[in-house]
């Protein structure tokens, strides 16, 4: 800890957080340098749902979560929608998980999950997932599919 009459925080030499892990690895998988699969699998186990979930409703929280859950979903929507190759599909789908974890309403998360789930060879799955979707919005939020969810229900066989 490093003190003084203003502040008190952590060496930053010493400790680290998970953000901090995150930014570090989101820049070495984001670079123009091939990376091996393992950065983008390091960098998901760190991905746990929303940030700051204990205190959302609290005001001080709610601008510092949606500035990190962007910060991730700039990372991992990529990575999740197969636009950043990372050793097949199965980081994918673990990428747009996490996605979906932060925001269930995601429809590029959502589109991307199904996407990677086919792309493995789960196309039932991809196909549940996507129709499953499809009936949330239109129960909870009473929204019809849009063109890129209607395009991608078709694509995949989905009712």
């Amino acid at each position: 800890v490093i003190s003084n009459s203003e502040t008190v925080q952590f060496n930053r030499e010493l400790v680290r957080t998970d953000l901090s892990e995150f930014r570090r690895l989101a820049v070495q998988l984001t670079s123009d340098q091939p990376v091996g699969p393992e950065i983008a699998a390091a960098l998901l186990t760190l991905i746990r749902g929303e940030f700051l979930n204990d205190v959302r409703y609290e005001d001080w929280a709610w601008n510092l979560a949606t500035s990190v859950h962007n910060e991730v979903r700039a990372v991992l929507l990529p990575l999740a929608s197969g636009a950043l190759r990372a050793d097949g599909p199965e980081l994918g789908v673990r990428a747009a998980c996490a996605l979906v974890a932060l925001d269930s309403f995601d429809e590029p998360a959502q589109i991307a999950l199904a996407d990677r789930l086919a792309e493995g060879g789960r196309r039932s799955a991809a196909r549940d997932s996507i129709a499953q979707f499809s009936r949330r919005l239109r129960a909870e939020l009473d929204e019809e599919p849009s063109s890129n969810l209607a395009e991608a229900m078709t694509r995949l066989g989905a009712p």
